[in-house]
């Protein structure tokens, strides 16, 4: 029997959250462990760390909006046992497909702000955080 890890989706991502500068520089420098789990009613993947995966300008765009002193930080997540939503079982991950913005032109599916989310239940499961590279 082959180890779940050969399975066809990615086995590590690359996640960025955004939030403010105090709280980034606090997780890299290790002062604090992880970053707060999200457990609002409207959390769509459920209660947890939530990130854009290889996404940083959305996490910049969130955090401009929401946060005096904006600042992304970005996540190595290894995702386990990652649900799929299509499968019911004991999960460290949720990973899934948010449309939204303005459809792209005339009735497009594709729209100006879709991307992907990862919901890290198991804080375990994030291998490391780091400061990821402005373009200038």
């Amino acid at each position: 029997m082959y180890k779940h890890e050969y399975s066809a989706s990615p086995v590590i991502a690359y996640g960025f959250h955004g939030t403010d500068e105090k709280c980034a520089y606090d997780v890299i420098l290790g002062k604090i462990p992880h970053l707060s789990k999200s457990e609002n009613t409207w959390d769509w993947l459920g209660t947890g760390i939530y990130f854009w995966e290889a996404n940083p300008q959305r996490a910049w765009e969130w955090a401009k909006e929401h946060k005096k002193n904006p600042a992304v930080i970005g996540a190595i997540i290894s995702l386990g046992n990652c649900l799929n939503l299509l499968e019911e079982k004991p999960y460290d991950t949720v990973r899934g497909v948010f449309w939204e913005g303005q459809a792209l032109y005339p009735s497009a599916s594709f729209r100006e702000k879709n991307h992907i989310q990862i919901c890290v239940r198991n804080p375990e499961r994030i291998l490391g955080y780091f400061n990821p590279f402005k373009d200038n």
